[in-house]
């Protein structure tokens, strides 16, 4: 009889960064082959157990569910070059599968040295239904034979054998059909003392790809790994793919009973998993408590503190709800969210008003988990839980970026550190890192492989951009070296690299997790599920979001800042959402830092909308987006009368009034199949779900069933049809209306506290963009704009965050580059003891191992210490000297008599001050943008002579006109057309505001050579739209270029007390340092003489000579132009 042939020592590609063997290819290959089964046996982890299991059982194949471990002795791990040894362990039951999860989880927790390691001790306390393979050519036996240590291997036989039992210790032996003479000739020896001593074997060769094509891409898998290059990297990979039937019956002619205790090993192991059980956890309560009790009496209190009194409706809907989830076994789950939630407003963490699905219930509102009333805003619990559709509820809850932590932390503790898990997440290799991983394995020069992901989109494939006629490809065309590099990367691509943790997702199990799911070490003190969200959701966990929003905390800070500042304490619960203010200034755009409404489409929406009322706030964030965005002008016209509103039914107006006639929300569907067709609302919710997959056998089954309800309730078969088109139409369109009204809560709170106390709100929203610089600078512009000074960095007055002084708001000093968090704490400390003298006080005072050179260095040019004795150029010349004249004061703060005789402070050097420019720019360097001044104040004057309008003087001329404008080039972003040809996108600033640039091919090659960020120009053009306030550039010149191509000499007056040769050399030594092509003419006040100056006295015209003569001889003595001689 030929012998079955079953792989059980197959690694995927959630051994990461080892096997290049995808689940699916392996599984059907496995198929294809003809095998019956098939067993995973992945590196430390059980990553793919899950998937591996259901491809399987798709596929019809048995599963063998196993884990590859590595075993090493305490004693071992000491040494500096241990190697660890390997083992494969097949789960034979559900115990055995427990076993696999608990040693998984104990192997990445104890890892050393990079390694997941495991003790003899622990493989034997966690024996249970584990059947062990002695781990082939890595494996200790196998070691030792190539060693010449037969005794050695027969000691560790007998050890295993003894420990697991004779029928759970096999022999591994591999063979990948590779000619090395040793290796044959240990395989022989293991072999024999096999049959020697009646240790059972079985062929079990590691798989790491699925097939030949697979194995060559191991090196460059495991070059990405070691970050190693290709020259260092084992090439010869063959034989490690899943090897055909026929050739392991090849390979293992001698030996076909090895291959036979391989398809019976596979046939004793039976591993299953419940995909329809829900794993929940109990909410601890005192003895003989029930937990539906005490829902329902927290319920009753929440409703006397809402509402003040419990009505026929709401103990109608509440009783509604509680039955629900009572029969649905939830109750548990909601006492855990209120718990949790409670405890984060105990502790003065800010949390969301709901989130979702979840506001539409009223059980939720009454414990405090939302704040969204459902029975005022019309919400529907059905949407959330339907008895008609048995799911998991999802209670996701926002709460204060900075704090959210706390809470996981808490519920950590309560319920232990065993039960609750973080969850896994894979970073997978996307087109670009793919391609930078492969270049570096190969060596390619980084420029080279720069050029090429520059022509890589964000989300875009590597197969996708060969097939195109794109700029990436030609270069692929032209070279062959980085050909190369993507047909590599193309085979990497999509490929786990990583594992990172889920941004707010936590699971909560009724026991130890290590019951059901693998862990590994995770953040904080808390581990992380092995299992992503989607599998664990599918074995039935509870999956709870924690997520951290910043809008929150910028509410948080306004409110502590307003309750600081003016003694005012704002409850955002009693704000009046029909506040004319907050709508008035949503209808001017003006909404930066407003929660999902600070966009730029979303402002054009809300300017033509001209909001009047909380429903337009939910509308509009339930409308803009991809689908529905064509209905917003409908919704528009119809608010301010320019349409007639239609409906499909008198009967719907109640439902669709609010709407003027269309539908929005898919809470309106339900409603309508309630009202028309006689639905429960849980059914109603079927038919929402159902139609909006849009498969015309379910559409067709759905309308007959809709159809023939509403000719049950009296409608016209003509109007139900019409109804449910309209139904169809807007069912992949519609939102959550419960998950709108929440987020537009949030919305408004925002819109209400930048509209009634903008410096507090303007200053913790900008606490929480420090080190965005642009953003900052964006920010910075608003605030000129409604007359609030950004007040610079002062190392007496600015904190850690930005802060409001007065109507005013002071800069940071974490918002300087090199100053961070501990320096400015240390700087904070120190100042609780008074203000700082000066230089030598603030180096006495502040730890200097925080504070050190770099920090302080940042402050004086960045003019933090302005307030200080001494300009900036001094205070940099003497601060090695203040530094060490600190550290001796701190050191000798115990010894007085030291102190007296060593306390002389030095003099301050003389130093030529910083000119306002070179201040400039040193803001620009360690704050990102010009914060005191800019540099076109310079040059304000002579752009006004030249007719140069600003950018805010051009958008006040309403009709179409050339522009012509003076500003920095800033945000330069060159991309590439679908010809390959270059142009770029960028953004003008001037003193009032910034405009968007496109350089179109043409325009960009010509002016390619003088594009420069950072610097100033003037540029041509005309406006492309007033809506996106972007020019289309024709011209652009570097802005002293420009400036001198007009005007032409330049003029310097002598005062007569100024004529001593000492001030004429000065003068000369500065029109040879700005050496130029610009004539100079001396006007000498008290002869009334001008002099021209002959060559090499010829300058470049620019504001820091204009600020250095001036210096020299005084204000007003510097001009240039024809306007220069009327300055006589």
């Amino acid at each position: 009889m030929v012998p079955s042939v079953v792989h059980l020592f197959v690694q995927s590609e959630y051994s990461l960064l080892q096997s290049a063997a995808r689940i699916d290819e392996l599984v059907q290959k496995a198929k294809h082959l003809g095998m019956k089964s098939l067993g995973l046996a992945d590196n430390s982890v059980m990553y793919g157990t899950i998937p591996f299991y259901q491809a399987c059982r798709k596929a019809g194949l048995h599963p063998v569910i196993g884990l590859q471990v590595w075993v090493a002795e305490h004693e071992a791990r000491r040494q500096k070059a241990f190697q660890p040894h390997c083992l494969v362990l097949l789960a034979e039951d559900q115990d055995g599968y427990r076993s696999l999860v608990k040693l998984s989880t104990l192997a990445q927790m104890n890892a050393v040295q990079g390694w997941p390691l495991l003790s003899f001790e622990q493989l034997v306390e966690h024996r249970q239904g584990i059947i062990v393979l002695s781990g082939g050519r890595q494996g200790e036996i196998q070691r030792l034979l190539e060693r010449e240590d037969e005794a050695g291997a027969l000691d560790v036989i007998r050890r295993y054998r003894e420990a697991f039992g004779p029928e759970h210790f096999f022999l591994q032996l591999e063979d990948h059909g590779r000619s090395h003479t040793r290796e044959r000739d240990v395989l022989v020896r293991l072999v024999e003392l096999g049959r020697r001593h009646r240790v059972p074997l079985v062929a079990a060769n590691q798989v790491l790809a699925a097939d030949t094509e697979g194995t060559r891409l191991l090196p460059v898998l495991h070059g990405i790994r070691d970050g190693k290059h290709w020259h260092e990297l084992e090439k010869d990979w063959q034989g490690y793919e899943l090897t055909p039937p026929e050739v392991m019956r090849e390979r293992f002619a001698e030996l076909p009973w090895a291959l036979e205790n391989a398809r019976v090993l596979a046939e004793r192991c039976r591993v299953t998993f419940d995909f329809d059980q829900m794993i929940l956890p109990r909410f601890p309560l005192p003895e003989g408590v029930q937990a539906a009790d005490y829902l329902r009496a927290l319920c009753r209190k929440g409703a006397e503190k809402r509402y003040g009194r419990m009505t026929r409706q709401i103990r109608e809907r509440l009783e509604q709800e509680l039955a629900v989830i009572e029969s649905m076994g939830f109750v548990d789950y909601f006492l855990i969210v209120w718990d949790f939630v409670r405890y984060a407003h105990q502790q003065g963490i800010l949390t969301g008003p709901g989130r979702g699905s979840a506001a539409g219930s009223l059980v939720a509102y009454l414990l405090g988990i939302t704040k969204v009333d459902p029975l005022k805003y019309n919400l529907l619990f059905e949407r959330f839980l339907n008895p008609a559709r048995v799911t998991m509820p999802d209670i996701d809850i926002d709460f204060s970026y900075d704090r959210r932590d706390e809470v996981i932390r808490y519920v950590a503790e309560k319920y232990g550190t065993d039960r609750v898990a973080q969850i896994i997440t894979f970073g997978t290799m996307a087109a670009r890192a793919a391609v930078r991983d492969v270049g570096r394995v190969f060596g390619v020069a980084s420029d080279k492989i720069d050029r090429l992901t520059k022509l890589i989109p964000s989300h875009a494939s590597l197969e996708e951009l060969e097939k195109g006629q794109t700029a990436f490809r030609q270069l692929l065309d032209s070279d062959p070296e980085l050909a190369e590099v993507v047909r590599w990367a193309r085979q990497v691509e999509g490929l786990p690299r990583h594992t990172s943790t889920h941004a707010a997702g936590v699971v909560l199990a009724p026991g130890p997790l290590t019951d059901w799911i693998p862990l590994q070490p995770g953040a904080d003190g808390l581990a992380l599920t092995q299992y992503p969200m989607d599998v664990l959701e599918s074995l039935g966990f509870l999956k709870m979001d924690f997520l951290g929003l910043k809008n929150l905390t910028i509410i948080e800070k306004t409110l502590q800042s307003i309750e600081a500042q003016k003694g005012i304490k704002i409850n955002l619960s009693e704000l009046p959402d029909d506040d004319p203010k907050v709508y008035r200034m949503l209808s001017s755009g003006d909404t930066s830092g407003v929660f999902q409404l600070e966009s730029e489409g979303m402002r054009r929406v809300l300017k033509e909308m001209q909001p009047t009322c909380f429903e337009d706030i939910v509308a509009v964030l339930a409308l803009y987006r991809p689908g529905p965005m064509d209905f917003i002008s409908h919704y528009i016209q119809a608010k301010h009368g320019r349409i007639r509103v239609t409906y499909p039914h008198p009967s719907l107006e109640p439902i669709l009034k609010d709407t003027y006639g269309i539908i929005v929300y898919q809470e309106q569907i339900m409603q309508i199949a309630a009202r028309m067709a006689g639905f429960s609302l849980g059914e109603a919710d079927l038919l929402r779900r159902a139609v909006s997959k849009k498969q015309r056998e379910v559409l067709d089954e759905q309308r007959a069933h809709f159809v023939e309800g509403c000719l049950r309730m009296g409608y016209d078969r003509e109007v139900a049809e019409r109804v449910y088109d309209m139904i169809v139409r807007f069912a992949s369109y519609g939102f959550n209306r419960s998950h709108a009204v929440a987020y537009a809560v949030i919305a408004y709170q925002t819109a209400y506290l930048k509209a009634h106390a903008p410096q507090h709100f303007m200053a913790a929203l900008m606490s929480e963009s420090i080190g965005n610089a642009e953003k900052l600078h964006q920010y910075q512009r608003q605030l000129r704009q409604r007359g609030i000074r950004l007040l610079p960095p002062d190392i007496q007055r600015s904190g850690l965050e930005f802060t409001v002084e007065g109507n005013d708001i002071r800069y940071p000093l974490s918002g300087i580059k090199q100053v961070g968090t501990q320096a400015v704490q240390a700087i904070l400390r120190a100042r609780q003891e008074g203000p700082f003298k000066d230089l030598f006080d603030l180096c006495a005072r502040v730890d200097l191992r925080l504070c050190h050179r770099r920090v302080l260095e940042a402050l004086i040019q960045v003019g933090a210490l302005d307030s200080l004795p001494g300009h900036r150029a001094q205070l940099l010349m003497i601060l090695d000297e203040a530094i060490a004249w600190g550290s001796r004061v701190q050191e000798e703060k115990n010894q007085p008599q030291l102190l007296s005789a060593n306390a002389a402070k030095p003099e301050y050097p003389d130093a030529a001050r910083y000119t306002r420019e070179e201040e400039w720019q040193l803001e620009k360097e360690y704050l990102g943008f010009y914060l005191s001044g800019h540099p076109l104040e310079l040059w304000q004057e002579r752009l006004a002579a030249q007719g140069i309008r600003t950018i805010s003087e051009h958008l006040t001329h309403k009709r179409a006109h050339p522009w012509q404008v003076a500003g920095i080039l800033q945000q330069l972003r060159i991309v590439r057309t679908k010809k390959g040809e270059p142009m770029a996108f960028a953004e003008l600033e001037d003193m009032s505001g910034s405009v968007g640039l496109i350089l179109f091919p043409k325009v960009f090659r010509k002016w390619l050579g003088r594009i420069q960020e950072g610097k100033l120009f003037i540029v041509e053009g005309h406006l492309e739209s007033e809506e996106k306030l972007t020019l289309i550039v024709e011209a652009l010149h570097p802005l002293e270029d420009a400036v001198q191509d007009a005007v032409n000499p330049v003029y310097i007056r002598i005062p007569p007390q100024r004529t001593s040769p000492h001030v004429l050399n000065r003068l000369k030594n500065l029109f040879l340092q700005y050496r130029g092509k610009r004539p100079v003419i001396l006007y000498y006040e008290k002869k009334e003489q001008a002099v021209k100056l002959a060559f090499p006295f010829q300058v470049e015209d620019s504001p820091a000579l204009r600020e250095a003569v001036e210096r020299l001889l005084g204000p007003g003595t510097y001009a240039n132009g024809p306007r220069g001689k009327d300055q006589r």
